[in-house]
């Protein structure tokens, strides 16, 4: 008999109310297009035929379809369509304002709760996306009320699922809880929670976009800026951009986290920051004023990450306006130039803009500008509601934020001069604007524009008098400022609270003179006004007798040697740059005298061959004399005059040839490998001698006791400080890259340790999930981990790209060290030109016995191209195979097994090319016998239980399983932990403790240790 036999009409209507409702479903699976005539038409069987939506509705009612969708293992896009409709038929439900279908609103939305709970975990998570899709499409509608009895089930049903066993639940759960905080702190504290200790970083991504900010969750999305994972660093900073404002971030994080994300590593990350930054600077608060944004960047101590701000959002700014002016990564890390040899390798930062035209999709439209185009739209947006609102019938239409950012950060040619009368009137913020206008007005756009263009841009800077006049009064304010700070100090001798001091005429005045610097440099300014300057800041800040604080002697030397001609200021004249530094040690101002040569000699410029007496006299009396200033502060008891001498030490050895590299280098490497010496002084040593062995070769800057090479190994050990090993590894990079042999004997035996020293170096900073050290002082002058990656991510493809050779031999000495992690082989097989010699060195390195366990990286690997090659691959796989499965390591034999297979694969029948077969392992003993015999099947993986054979599976994983248990091994117990041994712990070491008790070991290292405390019976 047919569905509704023997009830009547009332059973044919029932029946035929649910073939329709199935009818809708299937237009809903097929396409969007269905859905709004399809709630209309569910709408309607709720007042016709209200028993189709109750609880207890018979075979076919709404619960039932919607179960059949929620438990559905497929994922395809009519599941996504079909959910998508029954939130939009649960929402109109809610919005239609009739009791009847309230009711029926409230009961699906209760029925979803209980669904949150479901022992299944695919409906779990799709109860949680539909809650979330019909929240989202409640607010900000008309008439949206929810009964406070199912507000109170749905927040109570979705805050345990956050902390769900799968990965996939906690992340809809934490969707779905984006519209539940509201005066809900369990909800908060889950979010709270999530984002910062879920050891899945869609979890945590989720979490970021879900989390509304407040004063005491705001710091936990800036945590998430510089979260392991880039796809959890987007969304941290699209979520600052759309929910935070400026001054929402505590005033001492804003501009580090800003300058770490247009630092950042992945170009997604640099976009989304850029695109909060301009967010921001557009803002009403800010209004498009760059002096209001520095100021709140908190410029005064934030100097460096606020100029990189404005540099972003001069890039920002070009590509909006299509303007060709950019900014890229070194030209030497690129691979599209040799490293400089006769001059002192700058150390700048590397932003790197290339984001913004790398891009494009298949319109030849940049994806990156066309979404920060997209988010000042709707910044427009937004800012013009809350302005409507705040200011009524007086507000007044202002311009598009696109517009607003192109004129603030590109400024027309033809305004009038932009230098101000007196330093009185500039604040530290103003300065650093005018510095950054005049920086971005030359540099990154002066090989682009015509000379009239150029002429045109420096127009509006080229007033000699005013310059000179700005750099007098500047000086003067940073002397009566040094003055007033040496009265407080001598009348507060033995208090250390120095929060009330002001240093703001000291950083305005290093602006000016950075600022003079390039102008004059670029020729803005005539040869009269040249003279003018010069004067000034000879009088004001080398040769005055008032205290000057020691931040200005770098600075004013740069400008002085600029002003007086560079190599033509070595005069025998009192006006000569050899005078100036004389005048300041007759005074008594060594540390003034010692900087100020020391950036002379910074500048090639100024000792261009041929070189003059006056010339060589400076360089005799500083730095080459038996009395000479240089040595003499290199002995000091002060780190900063042995800071300054070492770091005048290598520029000196720039400045001459390979005899005073000889003579030099052996002083700097006792500086170097100083174990008790500060990290500063041992890096500008190390910076120095890396770049003179660039220059002179290295065996002409080895220590006295070892080669170049040995000394160079110790500093890229695991142990070396992170800012040391990253100069270190820099200065590896460049030799590497140049081809420069690192020692007279046995150059590539030498060069495959460096190179397996950089790996390890590399691969450390990748598994690494410690906080790094890159914001501190000592990292941002010399580096740290992040820069220690960067720089090595971009080294090994270039190196691979121009000298495979290095990188082979590099990962097969990487490989004999035991500590040497797996990844090591991974990582290289992904490079160019690597598919054969980085397998090759794996089943090499696991043959000898080093670690058969490392056969599992092979998993990751590909079959070389070559047949000979993979045949070879083929049977030395086979062999590992054996060797694998004779010792137990199921999972490595596994992966060696698959992988002979498409090895062989390839080669089609071809023989193994002996000729590539450099380690002999042909004629190894598992790889003959892997020959001869077939393989042994691989031992069962170990395990708690043992999955009994089942014929088919036809159900939901909330069925009773068929899974025995295994016999478990008694395991030994484990030692007693002390709560000051675990809060010592490293992230490997909180790893083998949890291994030791049988606990999961996946997670960041707060999870590990909370984990472990946990388990040792303490609070977490």
């Amino acid at each position: 008999m047919g569905k509704g036999a023997g009830k009547g009409a009332y059973g044919a209507a029932v029946a035929q109310a649910d073939e329709e409702l199935r009818g809708i479903m299937c237009g809903a699976q097929r396409s969007k297009h269905t859905h709004e005539r399809g709630v209309e038409k569910c709408l309607a069987l709720i007042k016709t035929t209200p028993e189709v939506f109750a609880d207890n509705a018979t075979e076919g009612g709404f619960f039932e379809c919607v179960t059949r969708v929620l438990v559905a293992k497929k994922r395809d896009g009519g599941v996504e369509r079909c959910l998508a409709f029954v939130a939009r038929v649960c929402s109109g439900a809610v919005l239609a304002g009739d009791d009847q279908q309230g009711d029926v609103a409230r009961r699906s939305l209760l029925w979803l709760a209980k669904a949150c709970g479901a022992a299944d975990k695919t409906a779990r998570g799709r109860a949680l996306e539909v809650i979330a899709l019909v929240l989202e499409r409640l607010i900000g509608e008309d008439g949206a009320e929810v009964d406070e009895q199912v507000w109170t089930a749905l927040s109570d049903a979705v805050v345990p699922r956050v902390h769900d066993k799968v990965a996939g639940v906690r992340r809809a759960a934490c969707l779905a809880l984006r519209r539940l905080q509201e005066d809900n702190q369990p909800a908060t504290h889950a979010l709270g929670r999530a984002l910062a200790r879920d050891s899945s970083a869609e979890v945590r991504a989720a979490a970021a976009r879900a989390l509304d900010p407040s004063k005491k969750t705001v710091g936990l999305l800036l945590d998430r800026c510089r979260d392991v994972n880039a796809t959890v660093r987007k969304a941290a900073f699209d979520a600052l951009r759309l929910k935070v404002g400026l001054r929402g971030v505590p005033r001492d994080r804003r501009a580090p986290v800003l300058a770490r994300g247009l630092r950042d590593r992945d170009a997604a990350v640099r976009a989304s920051a850029t695109m909060t930054l301009a967010r921001w600077f557009v803002s009403p608060k800010v209004g498009a004023d760059a002096t209001k944004l520095l100021e709140l960047l908190d410029v005064e101590s934030q100097a460096s990450h606020a100029a990189l701000a404005l540099r972003a959002l001069h890039a920002a700014a070009c590509a909006l306006a299509n303007d060709d002016r950019r900014e890229a990564t070194p030209a030497w890390l690129r691979g599209e130039a040799e490293p400089e040899t006769c001059a002192e390798t700058r150390r700048r930062d590397a932003f790197d803009a290339s984001f913004y035209y790398d891009a494009v999709d298949e319109d030849g439209q940049n994806s990156y500008v066309v979404a920060l185009e997209s988010a000042l739209e709707v910044a427009d947006r937004e800012d013009t509601l809350l302005l409507q609102k705040k200011e009524g019938a007086e507000f007044k239409k202002r311009d598009p934020a696109s517009l607003r950012l192109r004129n603030a950060l590109l400024p027309s040619n033809d305004e009038e001069s932009c230098l101000p009368e007196n330093a009185s009137t500039l604040t530290p913020a103003a300065a650093l604007w005018l510095r950054c206008r005049v920086l971005l007005e030359l540099e990154p756009s002066a090989a682009r524009l015509t000379p009239s263009n150029l002429e045109d841009a420096l127009a509006k800077f080229s007033d000699g008098d005013d310059l000179a006049r700005l750099c007098s009064t500047a000086g003067e304010q940073a002397a009566q400022e040094e003055m007033k700070h040496r009265e407080n100090d001598g009348e507060s001798e033995n208090s250390d609270d120095d929060e009330d001091l002001s240093f703001a005429r000291t950083f305005v005045a290093a602006q000016v003179l950075d600022c003079a610097r390039l102008l004059v440099d670029h020729k803005a300014i005539d040869e009269a006004g040249k003279v003018r300057v010069a004067d000034a800041i000879d009088g004001d800040f080398v040769r005055t007798q008032k205290p000057l604080a020691e931040c200005l002697a770098a600075p004013a030397a740069r400008c002085l040697a600029v002003a007086r001609g560079l190599g033509a200021g070595f005069t025998e004249d009192g006006a000569s740059l050899h005078a100036a530094v004389e005048s300041a040690l007759n005074r008594g101002e060594t540390r003034r005298a010692l900087a100020v040569a020391a950036q002379l000699l910074a500048e090639p410029r100024c000792f261009a061959p041929p070189r003059s007496a006056a010339q060589d006299r400076f360089l005799e009396e500083i730095c080459d004399g038996d009395d000479a200033l240089v040595p003499r502060c290199s002995i000091s008891p002060d780190a900063d005059d042995r800071e300054l001498a070492v770091l005048a030490l290598g520029r000196r050895m720039l400045l001459g040839d390979a005899n005073d590299s000889k003579r030099i280098a052996p002083h700097l490497w006792r500086f170097a490998l100083n174990s008790r010496e500060g990290l500063d002084v041992r890096g500008r040593a190390v910076c120095a001698l890396g770049d003179a062995a660039l220059a002179f070769g290295c065996a002409k800057c080895a220590p006295d006791e070892s080669d170049f090479a040995t000394s160079l190994a110790k500093l890229l050990d695991e142990g070396t400080a992170a800012p040391l090993r990253a100069v270190a590894a820099e200065g590896a990079a460049k030799l590497l890259l140049a081809g420069r042999p690192l020692s007279v004997d046995d150059a590539e035996t030498q060069e495959a340790r460096v190179g397996a020293s950089l790996l390890r170096a590399f691969l450390a900073c990748e598994n690494d999930n410690d906080e790094d050290d890159d914001d501190d002082d000592m990292a941002a002058a010399l580096g740290g981990k992040r820069r220690l990656q960067q720089v090595l991510s971009v080294f090994f493809p270039t190196l691979a790209s121009t000298r495979p050779v290095s990188v082979s031999r590099s990962i097969e000495t990487a490989l004999d060290d035991a500590s040497t992690p797996q990844q090591a082989a991974s990582y290289v097989a992904s490079l160019p030109g690597q598919q054969f010699a980085a397998p090759y060195a794996l089943c090499a390195s696991a043959l000898a016995g080093t670690s058969l366990r490392r056969g599992e990286a092979l998993t990751t690997m590909r079959a070389p191209d070559d047949q000979g090659e993979a045949a070879l691959l083929s049977v030395v796989a086979a062999g590992v195979a054996r060797a694998a499965a004779e010792a137990g390591e199921a999972v490595a034999a596994k992966a060696a097994t698959k992988f002979a297979a498409a090895c062989s694969s390839v080669a089609k029948g071809t023989e193994a090319d002996a000729s590539k077969d450099a380690k002999n392992l042909l004629v190894s003993p598992f790889v003959a016998d892997a020959e001869e015999a077939p393989l042994p099947p691989p031992p069962p993986k170990a395990g708690p239980k043992i999955i009994a054979p089942k014929a088919a599976f036809d159900g939901t994983d909330s069925e009773p399983g068929t899974a025995k248990e295994a016999p478990v091994v008694e395991a030994a117990e484990a030692p007693k932990l002390s709560l000051a041994e675990v809060n010592k712990f490293t992230v490997p070491k909180l790893k083998a403790a949890l291994k030791e008790r049988g606990l999961p070991v996946t997670g960041l290292k707060a999870v590990l240790k909370a984990r472990l405390l946990e388990a040792l019976g303490y609070d977490a």
